[in-house]
């Protein structure tokens, strides 16, 4: 059996089960439940636990855990650059909380499509975009089994490769999570504009804007290419509705609002 094991347990998150469990638990509890229909995507931010953990919770906490058989999870690449969207090819995703088995059947069907999309281990080693996303997932579904998928170069090719991948395979049991961070190092009131065009292009539903705005550079998102790939497939399979649960920087945790990063989390549901 193949385990891709945690890489940064301890660093971004508690490296302790119990830890863990009570630092989850208490960010799930400080939130609020959101009154909608299903939902079926999120995106969710990557930092640590002290600066983004609020935010991925207001995502998490949002999903009804009935009705799904498996999760995607995609992350970008922050280590090791390659060409297309690399599927695990292995049988277990490892957190201190536990194992989450990965989707093999599911995971041949996606790679199965366009060599743009293939399995194996590339950008999943010592990634963390994945990871870090996984213990709220254990928390708010259990044990479901994961296809985790690392996006390499985020161009339109490999966006457009991965969406056509996804809508060929996807299907109502299937829930989507999108990794991304926001702007970078930028002091808050310049961070804050860049960020609110992701948000509103999010909150309109309009993946080809968001990819548009990013390409021309007039907002930023380390895995920007993941949530166009989420809102392109869920826009293509049902009627679609999105919404912005919570938008923050780390200057929140820090008290330093001169560099700081942009966090966001959504719901996408019908």
């Amino acid at each position: 059996m193949k385990v891709r094991n945690p890489a940064v347990a301890g660093m971004f998150y508690p490296a302790e089960r119990y830890r863990l469990n009570d630092v989850v638990g208490k960010f799930l509890e400080s939130v609020p439940s959101e009154s909608h229909a299903r939902t079926f995507g999120v995106v969710s931010p990557h930092a640590g636990y002290p600066y983004s953990g609020k935010t991925a919770a207001y995502a998490i906490k949002n999903i009804r855990p009935s009705g799904f058989k498996r999760v995607v999870v995609m992350g970008p690449s922050h280590h090791q650059f390659f060409n297309g969207s690399c599927v695990y090819s292995g049988d277990v995703y490892r957190t201190p909380l536990g194992d989450l088995p990965v989707d093999r059947k599911y995971a041949d069907e996606l790679t199965g499509i366009t060599g743009k999309v293939f399995s194996g281990e590339a950008g999943h080693g010592k990634e963390h975009s994945i990871e870090v996303i996984l213990p709220f997932l254990q928390k708010a579904l259990g044990e479901i089994p994961i296809v985790p998928v690392i996006m390499g170069n985020q161009n339109e090719e490999n966006i457009e490769a991965l969406s056509d991948a996804l809508t060929a395979v996807y299907d109502d049991e299937t829930l989507l999570v999108a990794s991304s961070d926001l702007s970078h190092f930028y002091p808050r009131s310049i961070a804050r504009k860049l960020d609110s065009i992701v948000a509103e292009d999010i909150n309109l539903n309009d993946p080809a804007k968001l990819l548009d705005d990013i390409m021309s550079q007039r907002c930023q998102a380390c895995g920007g290419g993941l949530i166009v790939t989420m809102m392109n497939v869920l826009n293509a399979k049902k009627e679609n509705k999105s919404r912005v649960l919570h938008l923050t920087d780390s200057g929140e945790a820090t008290g330093d609002f001169s560099e700081v990063v942009g966090y966001l989390s959504s719901i996408h549901y019908n």
